[in-house]
């Protein structure tokens, strides 16, 4: 029998401990007033929310699924439910949900900022905008309706005014993370390194990113002072594309007199020692060597307050292979690496990669191509036997020194946004660039060189999201160019 009383009493109480940050107390009080109170509609939506926010996607669909069969004017349950398809991968699915609760609630800015992530996540950016500035009108006092508009206009490549929707948000709520996070990614891509650096640093306090430090020292944390003389470690806080990528600043900090320790995925340990020999790579798990202070690596241009970035046509060098099976194979037309798909586990993976039919036109120039990917499908393979100037070396590319040293053999490396790309351009290899429309904010603007491989780097940007047969034509025009040269 149910008892109202006592389910209302523990749905407060719910309420007060997520207000609290309190997810795991919420939870278990609504788990017990739902024993109180079997499918109550209220309990259930909230019940969901929670677990939404615990990422318990998988037992939240069911409680989203319960209270639509009873009630299919449930709004809530629609976003609910939209959001357990867009974890699940399936963005038409949740754009779907989503429109089932625009028809119910067309004004209601929560449906029209779910409305603008699913379509988003579907590479959609400007119906997403016009989503996200319809929830900006509904609630203008909200920081995050703001920060999501800026979100779509960097995608669109409108950075100046992107950056000019975080400041509002910022205006509303200057503690707003999400906000300084963005308007970080803005100030980065259009040069503006001071700020950038700084609006970096809060990365650590947004619910995007979801950082965990992994240090695990007792050394205080070194907060940008004079570093001679200092041992510091430095390590590595995310991929391996951004240790890559910012591996070159403990070089430069080895260079203002720190003793510099570098801490890396162990994958990048025989690569990363040819940096400097003075600087000391230990890979992640290994006992760290005494040390005075420590930084993450991402943090080291704003501690050292940078106003530019150190490009030197390369920083790192390919360990030798002897005999190498690759090597042996080198023969007299060009060789290019090609690397098509990264992780395509979250959906910027998902968006920055290609399927390998998108390359076929590039393997019918007059060269030899080598496979760079070590994740390679056996439907990929099958398609790639079929392709008589085209090798693959993924059994034996056992670490990132391996893919340094086939890289070395090649002419030039034909990649998407990848770490493979940071590792060839690292290297001074000709790197040529596949990027999609929104590509991430390292890449600088549509009209850019890389500021951070000007050296190396040619770019190729998508002129429509998700369509990557014109920036496919755009490289196999220049590279047949380069060859023919």
């Amino acid at each position: 029998m149910a008892d109202l009383a006592a389910a209302r009493e523990l749905f407060m109480q719910a309420q007060a401990a997520q207000e609290a940050g309190d997810l795991a107390g919420a939870e278990r009080a609504l788990r017990a007033a739902l024993g109180h109170a079997p499918g109550r509609e209220s309990i259930l939506v909230n019940l969901a929310g929670v677990l939404i926010a615990l990422n318990n996607f998988a037992e939240a669909l069911p409680l989203c699924e319960a209270v639509l069969a009873a009630n299919p004017q449930q709004p809530q349950a629609w976003l609910n439910r939209s959001l357990c398809e867009l974890d699940a991968g399936a963005d038409e699915a949740a754009l779907a949900s989503v429109m089932q609760a625009r028809q119910i609630a067309p004004h209601d800015a929560g449906v029209l900022g779910a409305l603008g992530a699913a379509l988003f996540r579907l590479q959609r950016y400007a119906e997403a905008l016009a989503a996200y500035e319809a929830a900006c009108r509904a609630e203008p006092a909200v920081p995050g309706w703001h920060t999501m508009r800026g979100v779509a206009l960097r995608a669109l490549g409108r950075l100046e005014e992107a950056a000019a929707a975080h400041a509002q948000a910022l205006r509303i709520d200057p503690e707003f993370g999400e906000a300084r996070w963005n308007a970080a990614l803005v100030d980065l891509a259009l040069g503006q390194y001071v700020a950038g650096w700084a609006g970096f640093e809060w990365r650590w306090r947004t619910e995007r990113e979801a950082l965990t430090p992994a240090y695990r020292g007792s050394a205080p944390r070194w907060q940008g002072e004079a570093p001679a003389g200092r041992r510091i470690l430095l390590w590595a806080e995310q991929g391996l594309g951004d240790t890559l990528q910012f591996c070159r600043f403990a070089q430069m900090l080895q260079g203002r007199g720190a003793h510099v320790l570098l801490q890396v995925q162990p994958t990048l340990v025989e690569l990363l020692r040819t940096l400097d020999p003075a600087i000391t790579v230990v890979a992640k798990g290994e006992a760290l060597p005494a040390h005075d202070l420590h930084a993450p690596l991402l943090s080291v241009p704003h501690l050292l307050r940078l106003d530019t970035l150190p490009a030197a046509p390369a920083y790192l060098h390919a360990p030798a292979r002897p005999a190498a099976a690759w090597a042996e194979e080198a023969g007299t037309r060009p060789r290019i690496g090609v690397m098509w798909a990264g992780n395509c586990e979250n959906p910027r993976g998902r968006y920055r990669s290609m399927p390998l039919a998108a390359m076929q036109r590039v393997f019918a120039l007059p060269a030899d191509f080598v496979c760079l990917g070590r994740d390679i499908s056996p439907d990929e393979r099958e398609q790639l036997r079929a392709i008589p100037n085209v090798r693959e070396y993924a059994d034996v590319l056992a670490t990132m020194a391996d893919t340094a040293a086939l890289i070395s053999t090649l002419d030039y490396v034909l990649s998407i946004d990848t770490s493979v790309a940071h590792l060839a351009a690292s290297l001074g290899k000709p790197t040529w660039l596949l990027l999609a429309q929104n590509a991430d904010w390292r890449w600088g603007r549509a009209d850019s060189v890389s500021p951070w491989y000007p050296h190396s780097t040619r770019l190729f940007r998508q002129r429509k999201a998700g369509e990557w047969h014109g920036v496919v034509a755009d490289a196999v025009q220049a590279l047949r160019q380069a060859i023919a040269g």
